[in-house]
């Protein structure tokens, strides 16, 4: 009996002898097993232990590869400084590729970044440097990301001219050397033996080797100059070309068009854009030729200039309207002329208030005081009238020679230069 007790505590007491240690957290074994469930003393389960208790690299920074070595876990690599496997960053900065090989940068999620450093990145931005390698230039191996309040020099790709480039993406969009990422464009930088140097923006000169884009010249036979943005130049505003795939589209302006592969030609031809035209109550896209001031508008129609980061062209240039909604009897018999837009005039450079002739009848278009819809123009509203803060309103020239009834005041409308509406009683 005694020995069968004997070997019975003998079996109970190994049963409870501790394994060797598992890992750096083991001596916390209790409290890491609590916490991170099945991780136990490895740290291997979520939350298991602190970021310096295991060699788990899911407990390191977030933004670093350290995966182990006889200092796992111990973040201490400085601001500027390389980091990656076995090297994680301090404090709160971020071990990010955004700008060239990782090195440790400043968190910008929640914190503005210093003087001389912007925010770069998406879902974990962080703090680059401003090397404004616009004037600087960058080196060797390297090209000049330009950004609309900074620049910065990052290991050069294979983009060519006209391909799209990213600030912060891997090597294959960014832009060959000897090019500048600008706009989100390679372009060709201005120098000797540029023969037309365009300014576009923010300092930003591009050297457009004569690709015209409504002329369609300067491109090989197969490409075609796809209009980009519009600059100024010595002669006034121009529009820059690219020479790039030739769209599958051939429509004439007039023709209905529809958006393709986010294309802003659609299926219109290189030489016009595919955008809302008003001809009847219900929006339809229409084929639009583009414009500048060396390629004004024909007719009654008036070239509009509009500033958008979100569209395809950046600045488009685009000839609207076929009526000038201030000319006496402009359209035919049974129809008026619908406010669609503000351009520039070929006869005198001015900007005028131009439309489309639309029938009077078959819609109930708004009055002076009706809701309506539109942003401003072109909207719901009936002859002279515009959508200002949901109400048909006058029409007015902020310069005074389309006045207001009884001296009331001329409003600005937002994105409508030059014109806006008055009370509408």
């Amino acid at each position: 009996m005694r020995l069968l007790a004997c070997l019975l505590i003998l079996t109970l007491t190994s049963c409870f002898t501790p394994e060797p240690e598992k890992g750096a957290g083991a001596g916390d074994a209790g409290g890491a097993g609590g916490a991170g469930g099945a991780g136990g003393a490895g740290g291997g389960g979520g939350g298991a232990a602190d970021a310096g208790a295991g060699a788990d690299a899911g407990a390191t920074d977030a933004g670093a590869t350290d995966a182990g070595g006889p200092d796992a876990g111990v973040c201490d690599v400085p601001l500027g400084d390389p980091c990656g496997e076995g090297r994680c960053c301090a404090g709160d900065a971020r071990c990010s590729a955004a700008d060239g090989p990782a090195r440790c940068l400043p968190d910008c999620a929640a914190t503005p970044c210093p003087p001389g450093m912007a925010c770069l990145g998406g879902a974990q931005p962080v703090c680059v440097p401003d090397d404004a390698c616009l004037a600087g230039g960058c080196g060797e191996g390297e090209i000049c990301v330009a950004e609309a309040r900074f620049s910065r020099c990052v290991p050069a790709g294979d983009a060519p001219v006209g391909a799209a480039c990213q600030r912060d993406a891997a090597a294959e969009a960014r832009c060959a050397a000897g090019l500048v990422c600008a706009l989100g464009r390679c372009i060709a930088p201005c120098g000797p033996g540029c023969e037309a140097c365009v300014d576009l923006a923010d300092g930003v000169e591009s050297c457009d080797a004569g690709c015209d884009p409504i002329q369609q010249t300067g491109c090989d036979p197969e490409a075609a100059c796809l209009a980009w943005r519009l600059g100024s130049s010595g002669a006034g505003t121009a529009l820059v070309g690219v020479c790039g795939p030739r769209p599958a589209g051939e429509g004439r302006p007039g023709d209905a068009c529809l958006p393709r592969d986010g294309s802003y030609h659609g299926d219109c031809a290189p030489t016009s854009t595919c955008a809302v035209a008003v001809r009847a109550p219900a929006l339809d896209r229409r084929c639009m030729p583009l414009c500048d001031d060396a390629h004004p508008c024909p007719g009654a129609s008036a070239c509009e200039r509009v500033e958008d980061a979100a569209l395809p062209l950046g600045q488009t240039a685009t000839c609207r309207g076929d009526c000038r909604v201030e000319a006496e009897n402009p359209c035919e018999d049974g129809q008026f002329c619908r406010p669609a837009a503000v351009g520039v005039a070929a006869d005198d450079a001015a900007l005028v208030l131009v439309g489309w002739c639309t029938a009077e009848a078959g819609a109930a278009w708004g009055a002076a005081g009706d809701p309506c819809e539109g942003a401003p123009l072109p909207s719901t509203c009936g002859a002279g009238l515009a959508c200002a803060a949901g109400r048909c309103a006058p029409l007015c020239a902020l310069d005074g020679h389309l006045p207001c009834a009884a001296g009331a005041a001329c409003a600005p409308l937002p994105g409508l230069p030059a014109y806006g509406t008055c009370d509408p009683g």
